[in-house]
């Protein structure tokens, strides 16, 4: 959403609508967001550059002190769960909305 569609707010005021959840901002956000180095077809040409740029964007959001990580892009997701191992939950946008309202 914000990387090529320019939206930032919109998926922040979400987060903060939902109830005990405090967003907490990387370093790196909004138009200076890095990717996740799961898209292009870096995944695929090169895992091991993809893995270590996925890797260091898991230790930025771990490094805030937030128990989860949130994105709106499957790619993402897949990615940062693969390179987390565990280390911190992983979660969609909308998953973590539907799981606010059951």
């Amino acid at each position: 959403l914000g990387r090529h569609c320019g939206v930032y707010d919109e998926p922040r005021e979400i987060l903060r609508s939902i109830p005990g959840v405090q967003l907490v901002e990387m370093g790196w956000s909004r138009a200076n967001s890095k990717c996740c180095g799961s898209g292009g077809g870096l995944q695929v040409n090169f895992p091991e550059l993809s893995e270590r740029i996925g890797r260091d964007r898991v230790n930025e959001a771990i490094a805030t002190g937030a128990s989860i990580l949130v994105t709106a892009c499957p790619f993402c997701k897949v990615q940062f769960e693969k390179v987390a191992e565990g280390e911190i939950e992983v979660y969609d946008l909308i998953e973590l909305v539907a799981m606010s309202i059951k």
